[in-house]
């Protein structure tokens, strides 16, 4: 029997499709393929993240509740010691190596804890953003060195925030011309971070898995989505809708035939299914009555069902010969 979780329901999967395995049979022999290994091991990933999410969160509300209380160098003193604390452990041997990645993540936030109790101390002035870009520029050492998908999609949340409160701080973003591109630029580190991924998965095993891919893809493709989505409704920046077009073909290009993924392609039909209905929506909505309504509805409908279609097609002859 094949070890990997995943490789064993395709097959169990694909028998089924091809007729070699009873429908009544098809969930106990889902029963019989399951690694239970896996599915441990996915759950104490899962319980030691929520707990590390809550500690982290603690600290932070420790701070912020005892603010008035607590002196500056009592402040500064506790993160400093609570980053070198965790810096350090990460570099142990004799702890596991989820642990030490735990850390290290964890260092990582205490960071940005840090320059912020940094700045309320002293009043630097400093811009959201500039916070957010040097919070990035310190840990991106540890990322590189750490060697996690986790840690990585951390770091990757910073970033888009300094991004997006350096756009924030730019009046003409606000405006309608502004707004679509705005929504290009804090796609921008997203589209970058993915193509970094896809060309490094190789050498790199710690970034293989699919929500490693996902994430960025959702980030980058909805952001560009929505500043489409803004052109076609306000009838400005038209570009945009062509760099969302663009960037949607090369996706399907991409996870189509160089790396399938079927939830990738369930993502990028969807996004094109909608940004379609909204063109559709809008060229033909020239009054506001109940016809108009009426139309709309059955176009959404059918583009979407187009979709569907799409999406079955794609999986039934990925089934049948297997995928990424």
């Amino acid at each position: 029997m094949v070890s990997e979780q995943p490789v064993d329901e395709r097959v169990v999967h694909r028998l089924w499709l091809a007729g070699a395995l009873p429908r009544e049979r098809y969930q106990p022999a889902l029963r019989l393929a399951r690694d239970d290994g896996f599915w441990r091991r996915w759950g104490e990933r899962a319980v030691l993240a929520l707990a590390s999410g809550h500690l982290l969160a603690g600290v932070l509300f420790f701070f912020a509740f005892n603010w008035q209380d607590l002196t500056p160098f009592a402040k500064l003193t506790a993160l400093q010691g609570g980053v070198v604390v965790a810096a350090l452990g990460s570099r142990l041997p004799i702890l596991p190596e989820l642990v030490r990645e735990t850390l290290l993540i964890a260092a990582t936030v205490l960071v940005g804890v840090l320059l912020a109790v940094f700045g309320q101390i002293f009043q630097t002035g400093a811009d959201a953003w500039q916070l957010f870009a040097a919070w990035a520029a310190l840990t991106l050492p540890w990322v590189l060195t750490g060697r996690s998908a986790g840690h990585w999609l951390v770091w990757m949340v910073v970033v888009q925030a300094a991004v997006l409160t350096y756009v924030d701080d730019i009046h003409w973003f606000k405006s309608d011309n502004g707004e679509p591109v705005a929504m290009i630029l804090i796609a921008l580190p997203a589209l970058l971070l993915l193509i970094g991924r896809e060309l490094m998965v190789g050498r790199w095993d710690w970034l293989r898995p699919g929500w490693a891919r996902l994430v960025p893809l959702a980030v980058a493709l909805g952001l560009l989505f929505f500043g489409a989505e803004v052109a076609v409704v306000g009838a400005t920046a038209a570009w945009t809708m062509l760099v969302f077009i663009i960037a949607l073909a090369a996706a399907t290009s991409l996870y189509s035939q160089w790396r399938r993924d079927f939830a990738a392609m369930a993502l990028i039909v969807l996004l094109g299914c909608g940004f379609v209905a909204t063109v559709a929506v809008r060229l033909t909505s020239f009054h506001d009555d109940i016809g108009t309504f009426l139309l709309a509805t059955l176009e959404i409908s059918l583009i979407f069902g187009a979709g569907s279609w799409v999406l079955r097609r794609i999986h039934r002859s990925w089934s049948d010969v297997g995928h990424d």
